[in-house]
């Protein structure tokens, strides 16, 4: 009986099993949430052997974890600034790469009277416009960018709140704030296609307004999977993906 047991436990260890996928890590800003879902999607279906994880935030709260030793793979900006710093750290296993440049839109649930434009914001009805920290985030950079190109910053400074994300600037904008600046990409979220109405709901800010919001990535050097890391770097730069990106407002 016993030699019956040790030759089935030594079957069992000849048969070999299936190989499990390799995870890897995206840091990942929060503005690209929405497209994520397809992303990964598309990604997988092309890479069976490989899984990705997106870890969001402000790109520089995600700066300084990575800074501080995070065990990412992969850091996805929303500018090319925090990117290049790593780089110039020596942490990183590329040069930073430009995968997408995102678009900043004024949004208002209450909707907004036609033609409206920014300074609309000086209308007393906008007691709060909420924006992302421009210290951490940089659609919230780019934001404050805006209001001092239309000489509006110093008017409206006691007026702004702030959260640390465009994504949570947006749910200032639903809930608690008179209007929002945040991501083209954010109205493509499921449960706000109704406000998706330009010129009722938002308005797209003139890019001539602000700093271009090109977004940028590198593979780090603590990654556990440089390779499959790889992979997804340059399916970031595919066609497949550019289509993606454009289906949720990026240019």
């Amino acid at each position: 009986m016993r030699s019956l047991i040790i030759t089935a436990g030594i079957i069992l260890f000849l048969i070999p099993t299936a190989a499990r996928p390799a995870e890897i890590r995206v840091a990942m800003a929060s503005n690209m949430s929405n497209p994520s879902v397809s992303i990964k999607k598309s990604f997988e279906a092309k890479h069976p052997d490989i899984t990705v994880s997106f870890i969001s935030g402000s790109s520089g709260k995600l700066f300084s974890q990575i800074m501080n030793g995070a065990p990412f793979d992969l850091f996805m900006s929303a500018d090319t600034n925090f990117p290049e710093q790593l780089e110039k750290a020596g942490m990183t296993l590329s040069e930073p790469a430009v995968y997408a440049e995102g678009r900043l839109v004024l949004f208002c649930v209450r909707s907004f009277k036609p033609h409206s434009k920014i300074d609309c914001l000086l209308n007393q009805s906008f007691r709060k416009v909420a924006i992302a920290n421009p210290e951490v985030a940089p659609y919230g950079k780019a934001s404050v960018e805006v209001l001092k190109h239309n000489n509006l910053y110093h008017k409206l400074r006691g007026r702004l709140v702030f959260s640390e994300t465009v994504s949570g600037s947006l749910q200032m904008g639903i809930s608690a704030a008179d209007a929002a600046f945040i991501a083209m990409s954010s109205l493509y979220n499921k449960d706000i296609r109704k406000y998706d109405v330009k010129g009722k709901y938002w308005i797209e800010v003139p890019k001539s307004q602000h700093s271009p919001l090109k977004q940028s990535m590198v593979l780090l050097k603590r990654s556990r999977f440089p390779e499959q890391a790889s992979s997804f770097y340059k399916y970031m730069l595919s066609a497949e993906a550019r289509y993606i990106l454009k289906e949720y407002g990026y240019d």
